[in-house]
């Protein structure tokens, strides 16, 4: 029992050796154009949405739907159609794994808005479905739904508007926004965004 213990932790051992030895790091020019965008500071004046702290599985997964411009909104099809078809599906992992390890930017909600966003948020209403069942308790994100908390306020506004005005499609978001009025767009942004 000993002996397959220590063989199997050898095993191990040898494995995450050749991982790192294989391993590519990311071209400085590769980070550098994306963080031109989506530095989390900067972001907002481009209308881009902070990465940090974005789920990897995410990441990669939205990565690889910018191949598809028919669910994008014009905005991102603009940008992103061009710079996405020259990464490779490496290149794809590498940058998700490299945005997610990046500390996440918290939310800062203040005011009479942000209340209500918090009740939205957590509890739906008015034909709107709780935002928490997919995005987390704390906007933090799963693998399949983004990380939204932190966000800028005018990034959260713009797709929200976009799923609802189907310029950007997402069968769930797409359907839940539909149903959402200027006033819950406010308050949940105010309640998620920080800027």
């Amino acid at each position: 029992m000993e002996t397959a213990m220590r063989l199997s932790l050898a095993l191990c051992g040898l494995m995450g050796l050749l991982a790192a030895a294989t391993a590519q790091p990311l071209p400085a020019a590769l980070i550098s154009k994306c963080r031109g965008c989506h530095d989390s500071t900067q972001s907002a004046k481009m209308g881009a949405p902070r990465l940090n702290g974005q789920s990897a599985d995410y990441l990669t997964a939205r990565l690889r739907s910018f191949r598809d411009p028919t669910v994008q909104s014009p905005h991102a099809t603009f940008f992103m159609l061009d710079i996405n078809s020259e990464l490779g599906d490496k290149d794809v992992r590498a940058l998700a794994r490299y945005f997610a390890d990046q500390p996440a930017t918290e939310s800062a909600p203040s005011g009479k808005a942000a209340a209500e966003g918090d009740g939205l948020y957590h509890y739906g209403g008015d034909g709107v479905a709780s935002c928490e069942s997919c995005h987390g308790a704390k906007g933090e994100g799963s693998a399949g739904a983004p990380r939204i908390a932190g966000q800028h306020s005018a990034y959260l506004r713009a797709q929200l508007e976009d799923f609802s005005m189907l310029t950007r499609f997402h069968a769930g978001m797409s359907r839940q926004t539909r149903m959402m009025n200027a006033d819950q767009i406010a308050a949940l942004t105010a309640y998620l965004a920080k800027d």
